[in-house]
C-alpha cells in the first residue's frame, strides 16, 4: 500500500507539488521518494510516492522498468487473477507484465483479471500514454485536480492542502471508479479516454471530458441477479419459533457456498501480510498483533473475527477495535457497540488471545482531531454522514485505547472491515423501505444502486482515514469472488424483509453465523457506526446525514448534553 502523488504539467509551469506532504507520508511510513521527469519539450512530471511495506521485499516507488522506461505508481493488493510469486512484490510483478503488453487490449485484459483493491498510475513514457484508475469498487482512494486550461493535471491519494501554487489549479474531486482511464499527450494538449466497467454504472467525472469506449467486464465477477422470486422465499420462517435455526437448515447449500468464499477472502487478506512490527522493528511473527478487526459486535465484524481465527497463526493475538464516544457531560462510554462487543466476544473461540481494545474518545479529542487532521482526510467529501463515519473510523483504526484497563496501542497494520455486507444483503433501513413500498423489484434496484455507488459514498473516504495511521483497510465482503457468489443468488436466498429486524435483513449471513455457533450474534440487529458508537450524539440532532457539515470547515460542535 502506498501514497500516490502525480503531477503532469507544462514544462514552463512553476513547481506545483509543495513540501506539504505530511498526509502522504503518514500513509507510507516505510519509504518516500520524489522523482521529476521530462516527457518531451512540452510536458514534465512531478512524482512522489510513499510506501507501507505489506508483502515481499520493500519496493521503492515510483517503480521504473529498466528497458521500456515505463513508470508505475501502485497503491494496491493483488489477491487473485494475476500470479504473484511468494515473497515477491506485486508492484514489481505487475510492472513487468504491463511492460510486456504490446496493445491497449492486452493492458486492459490485465486489469480485467486482477482481484483486489487498487489505485494506480502507469506511464508509458515512449508512447506518451498515461493510464490511471481505481478498482471497480473504489477500495483505494485517488483524487484529482485539473486546471481550466488543461495545462496541469494532478492525481493524489489525498487532497493536497491549498498553497500559492495549487490554489490556481482547481477544485479536488474523487476520481470516479467508472473504468480504466488513459491519457494521450500531444505537444498542445492531452485527451482522456475511458473504458467503463460493465459492472458499474458510474460515469467518468464531467470535467475530464473523457471519451467512452465499449464496456469492460471483470473476468471473475457475475452481474447481480435481478430475477423476481416466483415463490414466497423463506415463507415458512414467518411462523417458526426460531426462524434463524430453520434458515440455517433451509439455506444449507447457500451457507456452505458463502462460508467457503468468505473464508477464502479472509485468508487472502490475513495470510498475504507483512509481519513487520512497528514496536520491535522486526519482520518476523513476533508476539504482537498483526491483524485487527473493526469490531462493533455486529454480525459482520464478528463473522470476520471468527474466520480470521482460522488463518492467523495461533500464537498471535488479534486486536478487536471497539470505539465509543463521550455522551453527556460525564465520561460515560457504555454505548451500544461497547455492550454488543463484549457480548459477541464471549462467543469467539477461547483458544485465541483476543485483545478487546476499548477506544474511548472524549468530546475534546474529537474536536481537536477533526480540526487538526480528519477534516483534511475526508475531503473532498463534506456531508454530516461523512464527518460522523470518517471520525469514528479514524479513531477506531488508530487503535489507541485500553486493554483490560491498561493503556494499549494496536500494532496491527491490516484492519479488516465488514463494509459491503449491508449493501449486498439488505442491511440498511432503506432496503426495508424499498421492499415495503415496491416489493422485490424495488429492493433489487436499491441493492444494485448501493453496489454501484459504494466507491463514491464510502470507500475513498474510508481508505484515506484508515491509511492515515500507516495501516491498510481490507474488505473481505467486497472480494470479487464473494460479490460474484452473492450476485448470482436470487434475492430471496439472501434476505427476507417480511421478517423483523435482527432476522430478515442479512438472513443468509445470520444463517451462516448459526452454522458457526454464533447464535447470539446471529440475532443482533444492525447498528450503524455513527449510532452504535454514539458519535451522532455529539452532533446537532436537527442535521440530516446528507447535509453539508459545517464542522469540516469550522469545528464548532453543537453537543447535546442530555
Amino acid at each position: 500500500m502506498c501514497g500516490i502523488l502525480f503531477c503532469l504539467k507544462r514544462r514552463n509551469c512553476e513547481r506545483i507539488v509543495s513540501d506539504s506532504i505530511e498526509l502522504l507520508n503518514r500513509r507510507g511510513p516505510d519509504h518516500q521518494q520524489r522523482r521529476d521527469y521530462d516527457i518531451d519539450e512540452a510536458w514534465s512530471l512531478e512524482l512522489y510516492s510513499t510506501v507501507l511495506h505489506m508483502r515481499g521485499g520493500l519496493c521503492s516507488q515510483p517503480i521504473e522498468h529498466p528497458s521500456s522506461r515505463n513508470i508505475f505508481m501502485w497503491n494496491a493488493e493483488i489477491f487473485g487473477g494475476v500470479e504473484v510469486p511468494d515473497e515477491t512484490n506485486d508492484g514489481d510483478t505487475l510492472l513487468n507484465i504491463l511492460s510486456a503488453c504490446e496493445t491497449d487490449e492486452a493492458i486492459l485484459d490485465v486489469f480485467q483479471r486482477i482481484q483486489g483493491p487498487y489505485a494506480f498510475v502507469f506511464i508509458q513514457v515512449k508512447k506518451k500514454r498515461i493510464w490511471f484508475a481505481r478498482d471497480v469498487f473504489g477500495r483505494r482512494s485517488l483524487t484529482f485536480c485539473l486546471d481550466s486550461d488543461r495545462s496541469t493535471f494532478l492525481l493524489s491519494s489525498v487532497v493536497l492542502p491549498k498553497n500559492s501554487l495549487t490554489r490556481s489549479v482547481g477544485e479536488w474531486q474523487e476520481l470516479s471508479s467508472a473504468g480504466i482511464y488513459t491519457m494521450h499527450l500531444t505537444n498542445t494538449r492531452f485527451d482522456i479516454h475511458c473504458w467503463p466497467w460493465l459492472h458499474n454504472s458510474m460515469q467518468p467525472n464531467n470535467c475530464l471530458q473523457a471519451s467512452v469506449d465499449e464496456p469492460l467486464s471483470l473476468h471473475c465477477m457475475l452481474p447481480l441477479n435481478m430475477t423476481i422470486s416466483s415463490e414466497n422465499g423463506t415463507g415458512s420462517l414467518l411462523v417458526n419459533a426460531d426462524p434463524l435455526h430453520l434458515a440455517a437448515q433451509l439455506l444449507m447449500q447457500e451457507c456452505d457456498g458463502l462460508l467457503d468464499k468468505l473464508s477464502t477472502a479472509v485468508a487472502r487478506r490475513v495470510v498475504q501480510n507483512s509481519y513487520f512490527c512497528p514496536l520491535c522493528s522486526l519482520n518476523t511473527r513476533c508476539s504482537s498483533a498483526h491483524v485487527a478487526v473493526m469490531f462493533s459486535g455486529g454480525i459482520d465484524s464478528v463473522m470476520l473475527a471468527h474466520l480470521a481465527h482460522q488463518f492467523v497463526p495461533k500464537d498471535q493475538p488479534i486486536d478487536l477495535l471497539n470505539v465509543a464516544f463521550q455522551t453527556g457531560t460525564s465520561f460515560n462510554f457504555d454505548v451500544p457497540d461497547r455492550k454488543g462487543g463484549w457480548q459477541a466476544l464471549s462467543e469467539l473461540s477461547p483458544n485465541r488471545k483476543w485483545n478487546f481494545i476499548e477506544i474511548n474518545v472524549t468530546r475534546e479529542e474529537l474536536q481537536s482531531a477533526r480540526a487538526g487532521r480528519i477534516s483534511s482526510l475526508i475531503q473532498p467529501l463534506d456531508s454530516v454522514l461523512d464527518d460522523s463515519i470518517g471520525c469514528a473510523l479514524w479513531f477506531a483504526s488508530r487503535g489507541v485505547g485500553c486493554l483490560n484497563e491498561t493503556p494499549y496501542i494496536s500494532t496491527a497494520r491490516v484492519v479488516l472491515s465488514g463494509l459491503g455486507a449491508d449493501e449486498q444483503l439488505g442491511g440498511y433501513s432503506r432496503h426495508r423501505s424499498s421492499f415495503i413500498g415496491g416489493g422485490e423489484a424495488a429492493l433489487l434496484n436499491e441493492i444494485n444502486l448501493d453496489l454501484m455507488r459504494i466507491s463514491s459514498r464510502n470507500l475513498g473516504r474510508d481508505d484515506r482515514v484508515v491509511s492515515d495511521h500507516g495501516k491498510e483497510a481490507r474488505f473481505p465482503f467486497l472480494d470479487e469472488e464473494v460479490v460474484s457468489f452473492l450476485n448470482q443468488l436470487p434475492v430471496s436466498k439472501k434476505m427476507d424483509l417480511r421478517l423483523p429486524r435482527g432476522v430478515g435483513e442479512k438472513l443468509l449471513l445470520r444463517a451462516c453465523a448459526m452454522r458457526c455457533g454464533l447464535s447470539m450474534t446471529a440475532h443482533f440487529a444492525k447498528r450503524a457506526i455513527q449510532f452504535g458508537s454514539r458519535i451522532a450524539k455529539c452532533e446537532n440532532r436537527k442535521e440530516k446525514g446528507s447535509d453539508v457539515c459545517v464542522r469540516l470547515t469550522n469545528d464548532a460542535i453543537s453537543c447535546d448534553d442530555t
